[in-house]
């Protein structure tokens, strides 16, 4: 299987987070045959979560900055993703351990953990505001 890819940048709003998570979810569909619907899923709430992360807290939803999208189908139906943002970044690693503290009951900051918990690697650049993560998928 050749790798296959697709790049998407938008402007830096809301509205624009379920078109890009629908144009790359059907990127991801029309190219891996009988995707798991469990994938399909996880791969929808990943892609949700990180999105919106770059739009309202790397850009601060400033329509004047874009989010960026980078998807890569590999051989063995390994999905490869880049997201960055245009903000100045943020400590990571800080979210990182306030999210696994245990019996958080803050309305915000679980989703890293969340994200982490549906896929296979995790990581982000030093600045923080570029992340990428893998994904082997299942076929039905």
């Amino acid at each position: 299987m050749a790798i296959k890819s697709m790049e998407k940048s938008f402007k830096s709003s809301l509205p624009n987070v379920k078109i890009a998570v629908d144009e790359a979810l059907t990127f991801v569909d029309s190219n891996i045959n009988n995707l798991s619907r469990e994938d399909f899923f996880d791969l929808k709430l990943v892609l949700n979560e990180l999105i919106i992360n770059a739009v309202i807290h790397g850009n601060n939803q400033d329509i004047t900055k874009k989010v960026s999208i980078y998807i890569e189908i590999q051989p063995e139906n390994i999905i490869k993703t880049v997201i960055s943002d245009e903000g100045k970044g943020y400590n990571y690693e800080e979210l990182i351990l306030k999210d696994n503290e245990e019996f958080s009951l803050d309305e915000n900051g679980r989703g890293i953990s969340l994200v982490a918990a549906l896929i296979d690697t995790l990581t982000f650049n030093d600045m923080g505001n570029v992340v990428k993560f893998t994904k082997k998928v299942r076929i039905k």
